[in-house]
């Protein structure tokens, strides 16, 4: 036999079930939000990416050494190297 505690506590649940749907509901909008955001940030990063491999592209151009490559430290065997490192 359902007692009035059972009534009771139904109608609890179905409204903490009603609460925690709306939450699942905000929470996949708000996802369906980000993920646009997310593709606008990541295009930017991308385009952000291309002009930095440019500028650098036109700094390597702008100032390479006569040899093409910078000597690096393992390669620099005397002591005038050393202090031009």
């Amino acid at each position: 036999m359902i007692n009035w505690n059972d009534v009771l506590y139904a109608e609890e649940r179905r409204k903490d079930d009603l609460v925690w749907a709306e939450k699942e509901r905000l929470i996949r909008q708000m996802r369906g939000c980000r993920s646009s955001a997310r593709v606008r940030y990541r295009l930017w990063l991308a385009h952000l990416g291309a002009q930095l491999v440019t500028w650098g592209r036109r700094l390597q151009a702008r100032y390479a050494t006569p040899s093409g490559v910078w000597p690096s430290r393992l390669e620099c065997r005397g002591i005038d190297c050393r202090s031009s490192c």
